[in-house]
Parts: structure tokens; C-alpha cells; sequence
């Protein structure tokens, strides 16, 4: 029996034959020229949403509103980060990112520019 270490516990021992019968378009990591159309699509899109939920945050909500808001969702900061960074308690960060959400949702109501402009495809199948 052959011994590990620890170093070596995972390693797999795979024949050379195995990736000869690999091929590029049933690969692990294929996609399709389609699956490719649609990310690219969703990213346009995604930058198309993104900037104007910049736009609404620059209207809409106060300065600590969009700094508290920035840093929980942008920067994946904790509220007591937040509450260290603003020099307040976690418990009012949680307010700021709450009432910046709530105006948020109303001015994306108000506003109907950021919908789509034509159907989305539909997915994978």
C-alpha cells in the first residue's frame, strides 16, 4: 500500500489515454456560441441596470445613506464595519441601508426607464 501524506492525500492518478478522448466542444468548460450570446447580453444589461441605480442613488438617497449602502452591498462590509467606519452603532447603519432600500424600490417604481425594452430570452434549456 502506497502512503500518503498529507501533501498527497487528494492527488488522482489519471491515465494519459483519458485526455485523448477529450474534446474542446464536450469539455468541462464548453459553451455553446449561444450560452455566450447570453452572458454577453446579461452583461450589457447588468451595466445598463447598474448605472441607473447610480443615477437613483445619486438623487435619491442622503450622502450616509448611499455610503452605508455602498460599503454592505459594494464592499460586503458588516453593519458593525459600517457602524465603525461612520463612527454610529451597527443598529443605526442597519437603518441607513433600510431606508436607502425603501427609497430605492420606490423611485424604481416611479420610474420605468430601467425595464426592459424588449423580452429577454428565455433560459438554457
Amino acid at each position: 500500500m502506497k502512503r500518503t501524506t498529507r501533501a498527497t492525500r487528494m492527488e488522482v492518478q489519471v491515465k494519459l489515454l483519458f485526455f485523448e478522448f477529450q474534446t474542446t466542444d464536450k469539455g468541462a468548460w464548453y459553451e455553446s456560441p449561444r450560452e455566450v450570446a447570453m452572458a454577453l447580453a446579461w452583461g450589457k444589461r447588468k451595466e445598463e441596470l447598474l448605472g441607473w441605480l447610480r443615477v437613483a442613488m445619486e438623487r435619491k438617497l442622503t450622502a450616509r445613506e448611499r455610503q452605508c449602502l455602498t460599503m454592505h452591498y459594494f464592499e460586503n462590509r458588516t453593519y458593525v464595519e459600517i457602524g465603525q467606519v461612520t463612527g454610529s452603532n451597527p443598529s443605526s447603519a442597519w437603518r441607513a441601508v433600510d431606508r436607502a432600500i425603501v427609497k430605492l424600490r420606490k423611485a424604481a417604481l416611479a420610474d420605468t426607464s430601467w425595464q426592459r425594452k424588449k423580452e429577454w430570452p428565455n433560459r438554457m434549456r
